[in-house]
């Protein structure tokens, strides 16, 4: 016997908007690599950066690759650098 799935139009639905500032309005590569470049003595440039793995970038595992990253967001460095994007944001 199949069952019947109530549909309850009168449910009331949140709207989600998701919005990806990596690269767009913030310049997320260049920064993180700036960051762990002078953190962890490694040369990373835009160019080389083929995958969007960071743990094949840096050549570390995915925890490891992680951890660094909230690292980075942990820092001043991510709003420093994007001083130039707050005209953007703000008329977001």
């Amino acid at each position: 016997m199949k069952k019947k799935i109530k549909n309850d139009k009168n449910k009331k639905r949140k709207l989600v908007i998701g919005v990806d500032f990596d690269d767009t309005v913030f310049d997320f590569n260049n920064s993180l690599h700036a960051y762990h470049n002078a953190k962890y003595g490694t040369t990373v440039k835009r160019e080389d950066i083929v995958s969007y793995g960071i743990e094949k970038v840096w050549g570390c595992s995915v925890e490891e690759g992680a951890r660094k990253v909230f690292e980075f967001y942990s820092t001043k460095e991510p709003s420093r650098r994007s001083q130039g994007s707050r005209k953007t944001t703000s008329s977001i």
